[in-house]
C-alpha cells in the first residue's frame, strides 16, 4: 500500500508492531526486545516523505 493516501487499520501480533516500530524509527535490531506493546492497544504510525512518527499505547476506544 506504499504511496497510497489514507488510513489503514491492521490487527496484528505485538511482534509485528515491534518490528514495524524498529523499521519506522530506524533503530538497531536490538531495540526490538525493548519495545513493549500492551494487549488491546493501538499504535499509530504516521508519516510523510519517508519520515515516520509513532504514537504508542493508545487504549482501544480512546477517542483522541
Amino acid at each position: 500500500m506504499a504511496g497510497e493516501a489514507g488510513r489503514v487499520i491492521a490487527v496484528v501480533e505485538p511482534e509485528a508492531v515491534r518490528a514495524a516500530a524498529v523499521r519506522a524509527l530506524g533503530v538497531t535490531a536490538q531495540a526490538f526486545w525493548r519495545i513493549d506493546v500492551p494487549p488491546l492497544s493501538a499504535v499509530e504510525f504516521s508519516g510523510r516523505a519517508g519520515r515516520w512518527n509513532l504514537r504508542p499505547e493508545r487504549p482501544l476506544g480512546d477517542a483522541r
